[in-house]
């Protein structure tokens, strides 16, 4: 009895020594292989959206489409950069995708099944998600001083209806509108945009409610006379 006592201990030991060394090694190998599938889930999703990038761009501006992708648990950030769509991880593992075109915007960071639209922004360049764009601002030069009948338009796509506009960096206090998605028009109104003789530069931006911002584009104010 005593002899059977002590076997069922030493079994009992010898088994919590095999699951000492071999938990730590299967859970290793679970997260090392559910990194992996993350970092093949972030790699197939972009390379959906390069696909979906190159065909609407051969079609020109304007024209967009919806590409459904698979966003990976895990996803820290994400940013693009000149032609390049990148997946920053929790652990700081990035993920780099090279499109044939100029990349404006990121790709969602939200994990799971989400709905990306790509836009075709013209000369080479593709928008990614639902960010706002400024394609021109006009006038691009003024003359100081202004009438409070001039106004200015901002041309471009995806400004929500609360947009708000800012220049050289702040909200502007004076007036302005969103009439739709594409286009947003401004006063420049008697002394709201001064000017100088060698020119005053404002640098226009759109920031939707979610707080994207567009790109900049700038506008020069003269004191005498536009001389770009």
């Amino acid at each position: 009895m005593e002899k059977r006592g002590q076997s069922i201990i030493e079994n009992f030991i010898l088994l919590t020594l095999v699951l000492g060394l071999t938990l730590p090694l299967l859970f290793y190998a679970s997260e090392k292989a559910g990194k992996s599938f993350r970092l093949n889930q972030a790699e197939d999703s972009m390379k959906d959206a390069a696909i979906t990038a190159n065909a609407i761009s051969s079609l020109g501006r304007g024209n967009l489409n919806v590409v459904a992708i698979s966003v990976p648990t895990g996803i820290k950030d994400s940013y693009s950069q000149e032609n390049s769509l990148v997946y920053v991880f929790e652990d700081g593992t990035e993920v780099k995708a090279e499109l044939e075109q100029e990349i404006i915007g990121s790709m969602p960071k939200k994990s799971g099944i989400q709905n990306l639209r790509v836009l075709s922004l013209g000369d080479g360049k593709v928008k990614i998600g639902n960010g706002p764009y400024i394609y021109t601002l006009g006038p691009t030069c003024a003359v100081y001083p202004l009438i409070g009948a001039d106004r200015g338009a901002i041309v471009g796509t995806d400004f929500d209806a609360d947009a708000t506009l800012y220049v050289n960096g702040l909200p502007t206090p004076y007036d302005y509108g969103v009439t739709n998605p594409e286009l947003i028009l401004f006063s420049y109104g008697e002394g709201k945009y001064p000017g100088l003789t060698n020119g005053t530069w404002y640098y226009f931006q759109v920031k939707n409610p979610d707080g994207q911002f567009s790109n900049t584009v700038d506008n020069s104010v003269f004191f005498e006379g536009c001389s770009l």
